[in-house]
């Protein structure tokens, strides 16, 4: 057996997308504790700044009118 059989493939961005759930999951399962918490704490910082962008720029935090009010 040759090094080539013994090396780990590399994989692009484009093997990711086309991998299934399942493939996925044994490729988290692999991954290191504190690699699987950052990427979770960049996901959820990132949807926190993305619900705080929303609120500030959709005028969602302004008081309720009335929907029948031009009727």
């Amino acid at each position: 057996m040759g090094r080539e059989s013994q090396a780990k493939k590399q994989h692009t961005l484009i093997d990711y997308v086309h991998m299934s759930i399942d493939q996925l999951h044994r490729l988290l399962l692999a991954a290191p504790w504190w690699m699987v918490c950052f990427g979770a704490t960049l996901a959820t910082i990132g949807m926190g700044a993305l619900l705080l962008w929303f609120l500030v720029y959709s005028g969602m935090t302004e008081p309720v009118q009335f929907i029948y009010e031009g009727f």
